[in-house]
């Protein structure tokens, strides 16, 4: 019989009332679970992992059908969870998130929290580990390793998330595969610790590589959420002379779920009445630095009150102490950046609608998520014209070098102060822009899936065809494949 996870996941009324005999696709949410546990507001990876997960809860059609399950850190047990746990955890995080008034006693009681967990799961993981060994001699009675109790043999495993913080993932998924029989799917945001080392410490980048060899070794299928990401997940794997995986591109939809959390007044209220807007984590890669000096030099041609604010929304991040040190020394250009976090999404739907333009000069990315939500709200996006972010922009967005100060504080300058040419720009979005949905990028991951179980699943890289192979522009102007 072959499989189908088909785009519909329709089933006949008599196929409904029997005891399904298809694999259980798995959604592992391990470490979307836990993201919240450390923050209280989501970035583009999560974005993207609940629009997945909450098409995933819808298709499951079939009881049992489509289910979600967290590999624990230390202990290392595949356990099945509820997705309405999944959605509370976005919806509302859990109250330690991100609310300490006091951080580093809240890092510090964290990490000796954190080491005690990690000492007691690798107990009970050596002594999983043990009894499996034992079983191998005959020594213990057979029966299946309670860590993989969950799974069936043919059911298929996904991560979503970037699972690289934990060194053993691979090692466990391996497992899954090897006693239970498996399939294994993941998808890969970006590379850019491989590619772009300088944006994360050495510590983060070695436990990514190690995450990434786990997943070429391990995956039956990798997806990669940009035609980029494919070229630099596939350049790495020739590079290391390995396994050369299978490897897709997924669509990825637009546009924020409905939520249950409303938009605070409070929040709003920070913003200031005329403004350009920058969504993004603050980070050494997405070039906050560069921003902060076109609004320097752009005050200092035509005065403050000429100015729209330069307002950022989102959570402080790495590798940015010294710039966050120079905004704080020069009273963040006396006032004129405005750093705004912890919204919701209906906050940042909001903020996108009465902003003047968007700005997203990263440095790399495996996407650019914000630039395909500016279009959506009909605002011109200038982004950097690096990696995948033309992919997203196509002919819509005006782009930059976001390593030339110059050229850059001239287009952002066109942006700010050329009013008409703004409003051509928004009218050629309103007019060509078609964004994807979710659901569309949920039919693509089911089609990408199905192959893993159809008469042409085949291990190497020329074996999976073109779910996506390059991402095409919703723009009927750009037509083309980016």
């Amino acid at each position: 019989m072959t499989t189908t996870f088909g785009p519909d996941n329709s089933v006949s009324a008599e196929r409904a009332t029997q005891k399904p005999a298809e694999p259980t696709i798995w959604f592992e949410v391990g470490e979307f679970l836990e993201y919240f546990h450390w923050a209280k507001s989501p970035t583009g990876i999560q974005r993207v992992q609940i629009e997945l997960f909450a098409e995933a809860d819808r298709r499951g059609l079939v009881p049992g059908r489509i289910r979600f399950c967290r590999l624990d850190r230390y202990t290392h047990r595949f356990m099945p969870v509820d997705f309405a746990a999944v959605a509370a955890c976005f919806e509302e995080p859990p109250p330690s998130g991100g609310r300490s008034l006091f951080p580093r006693a809240r890092t510090l009681i964290s990490q000796i929290r954190a080491d005690s967990r990690v000492w007691r799961g690798s107990i009970r993981g050596w002594l999983a580990e043990a009894r499996l060994w034992l079983r191998g001699f005959g020594m213990t009675g057979a029966g299946v390793d309670p860590r993989l109790s969950c799974f069936t043999p043919g059911d298929v495993l996904i991560c979503l998330g970037n699972a690289w913080e934990d060194t053993r993932y691979g090692e466990f998924v391996a497992l899954a595969r090897r006693e239970r029989g498996i399939r294994f799917a993941v998808l890969i945001y970006d590379l850019i610790p491989v590619t772009h080392p300088s944006s994360v410490n050495d510590d983060n980048a070695l436990m990514f590589r190690r995450w990434l060899d786990g997943m070429i070794e391990n995956a039956d299928l990798m997806l990669a959420i940009s035609a980029y990401s494919r070229r630099a997940l596939l350049a790495y794997a020739t590079e290391r002379k390995g396994r050369l995986p299978a490897a897709d591109v997924l669509p990825l939809g637009t546009g924020f779920r409905p939520s249950t959390r409303s938009v605070r007044a409070e929040a709003m209220a920070k913003f200031p009445s005329r403004y350009v807007l920058f969504v993004s984590t603050l980070s050494i890669r997405k070039n906050h630095q560069l921003v902060a000096k076109v609004w320097q030099a752009l005050i200092a041609k035509h005065g403050a009150a000429k100015m729209p604010h330069l307002v950022f929304v989102g959570q402080i991040g790495w590798l940015v102490a010294d710039f966050m040190a120079e905004l704080r020394a020069n009273r963040y250009l006396d006032g004129k950046i405005v750093i705004v976090s912890d919204l919701s999404d209906a906050e940042v739907r909001q903020a996108y609608d009465a902003c003047l333009f968007t700005i997203y000069p990263s440095l790399a990315e495996g996407w650019g998520l914000p630039i395909a939500e500016s279009f959506e709200h009909g605002k011109l996006c200038v982004a950097s014209n690096r990696t995948s972010m033309p992919e997203v922009g196509g002919d819509l967005a005006d782009y930059i070098d976001p390593e030339d100060l110059a050229g850059a504080t001239a287009v952002i300058e066109r942006a700010i102060f050329d009013e008409e040419y703004r409003r051509r720009r928004e009218a050629q979005i309103r007019e060509s822009y078609r964004p994807a949905s979710w659901a569309e990028s949920f039919s693509s991951l089911l089609a990408a899936l199905d192959r893993l179980h159809g008469p042409d699943d085949r291990s190497t890289v020329d074996a999976v065809g073109a779910v996506g192979g390059s991402i095409r522009h919703r723009s009927r102007s750009a037509g083309a494949d980016g």
